[in-house]
């Protein structure tokens, strides 16, 4: 893998990044690098071949770190910088590797494994949930079979104090839940006018609504979470001025496919379900703000 940054100025040389028992990392060539790129462009290139961004670097015995010119670490041309995997690197490209292949078949195996990779506090903790879910949004096929380690995976890791003794203990399902509001709250966001991005951002807000009613499945999530989804969505009041984007209109949909018999099964989710249905309804009378028909 070589990597040239840019032609903005500044001196060109060549950077070699290796282990420190001197083998070079795999996947990863030389590196042609600006006196004026930051430490940056390194670690990019190293999270690209490696699959992690946890590493630490070293040139001479200076350890370099991100932001930091490249010119002010006293590198010149056909230089070779050591890179030391982290424990966070570590747990990261475990997960990966364990989730290459996953099914319900294999979940078994892979939690017992799962099991094994230790985590010493909270950031550890959570650098281990989001590979996991770095790995599920890759694989939105498998939903099923990611919620069912989600759930299979909960007790087994210890819960951690926060550094402000008030605040509730960090726990697994913690932190999960605190990634999928976060990630849920991000597929929000405004579509790019850029027609393959939007296309992305799409799929993507798809992908965390029918895990978000795949964790509601599995019992990880309360109809009020679900009830608040889906107000978010596409609203549960017909008299809603603005008219909800098509994509929220499909992700509701697919939201009602994975959870919706498990919310007809209780009063609460049958109310909502029926609002739900109701807005929908409604919504198939109305023009969408693109001009289309729902």
């Amino acid at each position: 893998m070589l990597v040239t940054c840019g032609q903005v100025g500044g001196e060109t040389f060549t950077v070699t990044i290796k282990l420190l028992s001197g083998e070079p990392v795999a996947g990863l060539g030389e590196l042609q690098v600006r006196a004026d790129d930051k430490v940056d462009v390194l670690l990019i290139a190293l999270a690209a071949a490696s699959g992690t961004s946890h590493w630490q670097l070293f040139f001479e015995n200076y350890e370099l770190h991100a932001g930091e010119p490249i010119a002010g670490c006293g590198m010149a041309d056909d230089v070779t910088v050591n890179a030391i995997l982290t424990r966070k690197g570590g747990i990261e490209l475990a997960v990966r590797r364990l989730l290459t292949t996953i099914c319900i078949e294999s979940l078994p195996n892979i939690v017992e494994q799962l099991v094994l990779i230790e985590v010493d506090n909270a950031s550890e903790l959570d650098v281990l949930i989001f590979s996991m879910w770095q790995k599920m949004k890759c694989d939105p096929c498998n939903g099923k079979a990611y919620g069912h380690m989600f759930v299979a995976l909960r007790t087994h890791y210890p819960e951690f104090q926060p550094e402000e003794g008030h605040q509730r203990p960090i726990t697994f399902t913690r932190i999960l839940l605190n990634t999928v509001q976060n990630e849920f709250e991000r597929s929000m966001l405004p579509l790019s006018e850029n027609a393959e991005e939007a296309m992305e951002q799409k799929e993507y807000a798809v992908t965390i609504v029918k895990f978000i009613g795949q964790l509601f499945v599995e019992h990880l999530l309360a109809p009020k979470v679900i009830g608040q989804v889906l107000h978010d969505l596409i609203g549960v009041r017909a008299d809603r001025a603005d008219p909800p984007p098509e994509c929220f209109v499909e992700c509701v949909c697919e939201l009602l496919r994975v959870s919706g018999s498990l919310l007809d099964s209780a009063p609460m989710g049958k109310a909502l379900l029926n609002q739900v249905l109701a807005r929908l309804v409604d919504l198939m009378r109305k023009v969408g703000p693109d001009g289309s028909i729902y």
